[in-house]
């Protein structure tokens, strides 16, 4: 699992002298490591590979193509992409809140590196009732009607019965968070073996 060393730190003076502290972490780099971590550590048979970067968007080698995951079973191998983004929040919109730029990116993640699959991972909300799904299928006609499926997954990450919990003092944290482990566990496992069929 990989070490984020990205942090932000701020400092400011306050009303009469009192001096405030704050430290800021980019949520999209520790939503990318934990979800690395998570399938590398609990997953036994899909191998993940973190930010594969030796392929290049163009020849002249100037803009590197860095997924976050590669994932490997004994079916197949597939790129994996998170998006520490706000998702599903509107049932009018017909992009599901995808933006397309990361649809662009997924595009060109599968041109070059030559899969038809693609997974994007989001965080789950606490607003939402259930975690979404969605695919989208793209032909390309420059590489003879190849078909490219693009998967957006929500996946459980917040557990509302914990916010909703009065905690004590002798509260085991990992007894606490064993129910959301598994609820991960086996979103990401059925959402691997619909991919993988």
């Amino acid at each position: 699992m990989t070490i984020v060393n990205y942090f932000y730190q701020i400092s400011f003076d306050y009303k009469n002298d009192l001096k405030l502290f704050a430290f800021l972490l980019p949520m999209e780099y520790v939503f990318e490591d934990f979800i690395f971590g998570f399938i590398d550590k609990e997953l036994e048979k899909v191998t993940a590979k973190a930010q594969r970067s030796d392929t290049y968007l163009d020849e002249g080698k100037t803009f590197n193509l860095k997924p976050d995951l590669w994932l490997k079973t004994n079916h197949k191998s597939l790129i994996a992409d998170t998006k520490y983004k706000i998702v599903y929040s509107d049932d009018k919109d017909p992009k599901k809140g995808i933006s397309q730029n990361d649809l662009y990116q997924m595009l060109a993640y599968a041109v070059r590196f030559e899969v038809d699959e693609i997974i994007l991972f989001y965080p789950n909300t606490i607003k939402q009732d259930r975690e979404e799904e969605t695919e989208l299928t793209i032909k390309d006609a420059l590489a003879g009607g190849k078909t490219v499926a693009i998967k957006a997954f929500q996946v459980p990450v917040i557990s509302r019965i914990i916010l909703g919990k009065e905690l004590s003092e002798k509260t085991d944290l990992q007894e606490l968070f064993k129910p959301l482990k598994i609820e991960l566990i086996n979103k990401i496992e059925s959402i691997l073996a619909v991919t993988f069929e």
